[in-house]
């Protein structure tokens, strides 16, 4: 119970910091390719159906526009809700996501 009711507040705290009516600063193509972690493999980002899609060893969850650059994965049978946020380098391009709390490089 007590986790259940922890995991409830943290929802409950994530969507006060949210920042609605935001949107993507780029393209959802421009998020799009394979970002890789040395540690935990690969994850894919498409679009299939104007919607960003990640794939991530056997999970393939679509990304909800959260806010800003950030999207939420979620996928009820697997338990999770999870933030996918991505971040930029000098030149406005999409250089990197985390996932899970792990930084993956763009190639």
């Amino acid at each position: 119970k007590k986790s259940r009711a922890d995991g409830q507040k943290k929802k409950l705290e994530e969507a006060a910091k949210r920042m609605r009516d935001t949107k993507p600063s780029h393209a959802l193509s421009a998020y799009t390719g394979t970002y890789d972690n040395g540690g935990y493999g690969p994850a894919v980002v498409s679009v299939e159906s104007d919607q960003l899609v990640l794939q991530y060893g056997r999970l393939k969850m679509p990304l909800t526009h959260y806010h800003f650059d950030t999207f939420a994965a979620v996928d009820d049978s697997e338990d999770i809700d999870e933030k996918v946020v991505f971040a930029l380098d000098a030149s406005g391009d999409v250089k990197t996501l985390t996932l899970f709390g792990e930084e993956f490089s763009r190639h």
